[in-house]
This record gives structure tokens, sequence and C-alpha cells, in this order.
């Protein structure tokens, strides 16, 4: 049984032989129409919808997001220039149609008869943000805040998600069911899959009509301890000495063991210097690379802490030079290797540790990891910086 709801008989209307009929509940209306279709007086017959008209998101910031829609428009870019606090936003012009066509899609959305939970492993969403807060996940089977784990699935009170890593500010963690973002990130990589669009807020998600589910993983960390203080230094030229470095190792180690850290999972930083300027002038006063170098010793030497790691930044040993400094970064690494470092922070793909030195580039670094405070050492180590630099500088 169908009732005709509406008719356009009217004798000069284009659509006076369509008309559209309202079937019971529960009718199979995609065979209804295939058999009005078959009938000799009809030329079409569909299932009559409702078709959505939708216009570019009204958000400000959605003409800079280049990677939905891009006509070769201006948008933001950050210009990063060589040094500290120093990069530059600027409005640079884009490549036309470089971009995912999401206009596109918008123009003809797909079907939106099931929604899509996305969970995003980072550091949390900030859940009262305006430009997520309509697209954060809640867990339908759990009573929030009743401290009961309702859904039977081994968190209690998950209504938004759940905080594997736990506060960052205890150690060691604990997990919790607040995954609120402490850092930016998760919020930042939220807002890109599905920020809500045309709120006049912010920008545009990827995904229109998307929920989202925040996890904060738990990231396997060890404890860094950076050799630096601020108490009054008493060694040679009011510099601290490899014996008060050393003491200040072993105070760092007593304090991470106590909050339940491992020796192999302590790692000491005893800090790079740029070689360029390690070089002090005042007699008796060691050089930094000697202290550094000289306090790896000491420590994997130590008997409470040999069990521990020594790691450096490696890239600012050769901060300043003129060039060829990837070869000052493996000949350094080599010679802190043989003094027991075991642990860095390095560009691998430069294979530091694994491809030999210049030989050249290592008497350079032995010079300065012996640069103990005579004259004899500094005035050598000053002699091969000088033949280093007007080596590979370059004539102008």
């Amino acid at each position: 049984k169908v009732d005709l709801v509406w008719s356009a008989r009217i004798t000069d209307n284009p659509l006076r032989d369509v008309y559209i009929f309202e079937a019971a509940k529960g009718t199979d209306l995609k065979a209804m129409a295939a058999d009005y279709a078959a009938l000799p007086n009809v030329v079409y017959a569909d299932v009559n919808g409702v078709v959505e008209f939708l216009d570019a998101p009204n958000d400000p910031l959605y003409p800079h997001q280049w990677g939905l829609n891009n006509t070769g428009q201006l948008h933001y870019h950050v210009e990063r220039i060589e040094g500290d606090y120093n990069d530059t936003l600027a409005l640079v012009s884009g490549t036309p149609d470089a971009d995912i066509d999401a206009d596109e899609v918008l123009a003809s959305p797909p079907d939106r008869t099931s929604q899509v939970v996305v969970a995003i492993l980072d550091s949390g969403f900030d859940l009262t943000h305006p430009d997520l807060v309509d697209h954060i996940w809640h867990n339908p089977g759990e009573i929030p805040d009743n401290g009961i784990d309702d859904d039977n699935n081994g968190y209690i009170d998950d209504v938004t998600g759940w905080d594997v890593a736990g506060d960052v500010i205890w150690i060691p963690p604990y997990s919790d069911n607040d995954p609120t973002d402490n850092h930016g990130h998760g919020t930042h990589c939220a807002g890109i899959v599905g920020a809500v669009g045309g709120n006049a807020t912010g920008v545009a998600g990827v995904v229109p009509d998307v929920k989202m589910m925040p996890l904060k993983p738990q990231y396997d960390f060890s404890f860094i301890g950076l050799l630096v203080t601020e108490e009054k230094a008493k060694g040679p030229g009011g510099s601290h000495s490899v014996e008060e470095l050393l003491e200040l190792a072993r105070g760092i180690y007593a304090k991470a063991m106590s909050y339940g850290f491992k020796p192999e999972e302590i790692f000491f930083d005893s800090t790079v210097f740029p070689i360029a300027i390690d070089m002090p002038m005042d007699p008796g006063v060691p050089g930094y690379t000697y202290r550094a170098f000289e306090t790896i010793k000491r420590i994997k030497n130590d008997p409470k802490l040999k069990h521990c790691h020594c790691s450096l930044g490696i890239s600012n040993c050769c901060r300043d030079l003129p060039g060829r400094k990837i070869g000052i970064c493996r000949a350094y690494v080599a010679k802190a290797m043989e003094c027991g470092l075991d642990a860095g922070i390095v560009n691998t793909s430069h294979q530091y540790g694994q491809k030999d030195p210049d030989p050249e580039l290592l008497k350079l670094i032995n010079a300065y990891a012996a640069m103990d405070g005579s004259m004899e050492k500094l005035n050598e180590a000053m002699m091969l910086m000088g033949q280093f630099c007007s080596s590979v500088r370059k004539p102008t």
C-alpha cells in the first residue's frame, strides 16, 4: 500500500508527471522502485532521499590549509633559518591542485550512514578545545566518575579515552582516565583529523563528522642526567672539575635509583662543547672536551656507575667550524667511544662509530681530548685547529 503525498499536476509544470509516494514502514524501497520502473508507462522510479549541498568550510584558517584545497593561494609557512630562535613566519604561494581534493569531496559527500571512530595515540587532546569538543568520542558503555568498570574492559571510568603514560610529574608514571594533552602535539594531530568544520573557528579537519578517541600511550623511557649544576665551581678557572662532575653523577645516580630506575636505565650527559671555541687561555684550566671525555672515563670505571650509560649530543662539537663537520663528528664519536661512550644523539645516516674517522681529524680531536691545562697541550690544539681551518676554508 502506498499513499500519494505530492504531485505536480499543473499543465505548464515540466514536472507535471512526477509523483512522490510514501510507503509503509519496513517496505523495501529499492525493490519497490525496481517494480515501478519495470511498468511500461513509467519512465523512471527511484528512492527519494535527502541531498546535501555543502559549501567550503567558513573556518578562518581554512584558506591556509593548502593540503585540503590548494588554489595557489598564499598560506602561512615557517622559514627555518640557521641559528637559535630566529625562524620566521611568512606567507608563501602554493602549487595549484597539490592537495587531497577536499572541496571536491564536500561538493559530493559520501554516504554518512555510519560514523568512524579514530583512536589517536599521541600526547592526548585538549578536551575543552572549541574546535574538537564536539568530535571527541564518549564511551557509551561507561558511567562517568562512578569508580566502576561498567563495560568490563579493564579500565575504570574510561569515558573519553585513556592515559596509559600517566601524569609526567610522577616517577614512575601510573595510568588514569584523563587523556588531557600536556604537550600540544596530540591536540594538533586531532585538529588535522577532525577539527569541526564550518563553525567559523580555527581550522577544518579532514573528516567532517568523525569521532576521535584520545589515547596517551606509555613511552619507554630512561633517566637522563645532564651533568650541569648551579653550584659554585671549585675547579681551575672557575670551572667544574672532573671530580666535581663525577660527584654530581653519583648524586644523580642515587636520586634515580630512589625513584626505581635500574643502573642500565640511567644515562649521563657530560655535555659537548664546540671545539672551535674550546680554548681556555688561563694557565692550568683544562678544556671542556678534556673534561667531558675524562668524566666519561671516570663514570665507566666507577664501581657503582659502571653499568650506567654515557650519552652525548654529538653535533654541537662541530659548531662554527668552516667545513668537514660530519668528519669532525665521526672523529669525535670515535674518541668518545674509546673513553667509554655507549650512547648518543646522532644522525644515524652518517654511521658514526661504524666508519673509521679520517686520521688527521682524529689527531685534531685527540689534541682537544688531551688539553689538560698545560700550555703545551693548548698550543698543539691551537696549531692543529689553525691547520684544519686553513685546509677547509674556501678561498674568497
